[in-house]
């Protein structure tokens, strides 16, 4: 049931966008690529203010960073990585348990 929701809200949506794509070409003209950019613009900005840096570091580092930002409490050091490293994968070489490799974000 929720499948099919979420199937009729996206149809919808891409309706409204399209009509409000050609409404915005044709009073703006030459000028509708100018919403493009802000929405671009904008989406930088956020992610520069909001993502936290990860290069060079280790997969700990993210996790406490990410657990920071949502205000998760911080396990323990060498928790995570025991439950990671703990799950042996499948014949599929899936895990059998993906809950138990959740992370802190």
């Amino acid at each position: 049931i929720k499948l099919e929701f979420y199937k009729r809200l996206m149809k919808t949506i891409n309706l409204i966008m399209l009509f409000v794509s050609l409404f915005l070409q044709e009073k703006l003209q030459t000028f509708a690529f100018l919403v493009f950019v802000v929405v671009c613009t904008l989406g930088s900005i956020f992610l520069c203010l909001v993502l936290p840096e990860t290069k060079n570091k280790t997969f700990m580092d993210i996790s406490q960073s990410f657990a920071k930002i949502n205000k998760i409490p911080i396990p323990p050091s060498g928790q995570e990585m025991e439950l990671v490293l703990s799950v042996k994968p499948d014949m599929n070489g899936k895990a059998p348990d993906a809950a138990k490799m959740e992370s802190s974000f």
